[in-house]
């Protein structure tokens, strides 16, 4: 019962009506689409969502070289700000699920209602989810912009702005926000010893 979904039939059925993915697959699976092949497939491409070995990583794990004093600063203030109540562990986040408007309305304030704004409440149909969204990872966040559950923010430093307004109630002054910024970039690990390729976000 994933995204929808009933039983494997639907799954496959739904599946099969894209013809390069199924002639993909077939090369890969010659008794093509079956649910213990999608459960195959998933689970491969989710080991290429596995990017340890970030200056983060190594420091938890006992590499007090690997940041710098100036680091360990900036995570200090990432958790004073209150972010670690929602990012937390070594992924930073992908936890739980929060109100986006906790301190201030974000909605209102943004305008242009979004299909997407509901959050859990489309799923669970409950008016208590209303306006709750899973925490992101913030693994890799330089790389992986825009933000945001509505993908309408274009830096990190505006994401952190809107942080600390609507969810920590703490207004986060310029000088703090950079350095929770440079915080954020010690996150980007590597995949299978080679560092993550695309564009950083600016700040």
């Amino acid at each position: 019962m994933e995204m929808g979904s009933k039983d494997w039939e639907e799954i496959i059925v739904r599946l099969s009506k894209d013809v390069v993915l199924t002639a993909q697959a077939a090369a890969v699976y010659p008794d093509g689409w079956t649910g213990e092949n999608i459960t195959d497939a998933i689970a491969e491409y989710e080991k290429t969502l596995i990017t340890p070995d970030s200056l983060f990583d190594k420091w938890l794990c006992g590499d007090n070289g690997a940041i710098t004093a100036e680091d360990a600063e900036d995570y200090r203030l990432f958790n004073l700000y209150r972010c670690a109540s929602c990012h937390m562990g070594r992924s930073v986040g992908g936890q739980s699920f929060e109100y986006m408007d906790f301190k201030a309305d974000y909605f209102a304030d943004r305008g242009e209602p979004l299909n997407s704004d509901k959050g859990l409440m489309s799923f669970t149909g409950k008016e208590d989810a209303l306006h709750r969204f899973k925490g992101p990872d913030l693994r890799n966040v330089e790389l992986s912009h825009p933000c945001m559950h509505d993908g309408t923010v274009a830096t990190l430093d505006e994401s952190v702005t809107i942080m600390g307004r609507y969810l920590s109630g703490m207004p986060v002054s310029d000088n703090d926000r950079r350095l929770i910024v440079t915080f954020l970039r010690i996150l980007t690990g590597k995949f299978r010893g080679r560092s993550l390729s695309g564009t950083p976000v600016e700040r």
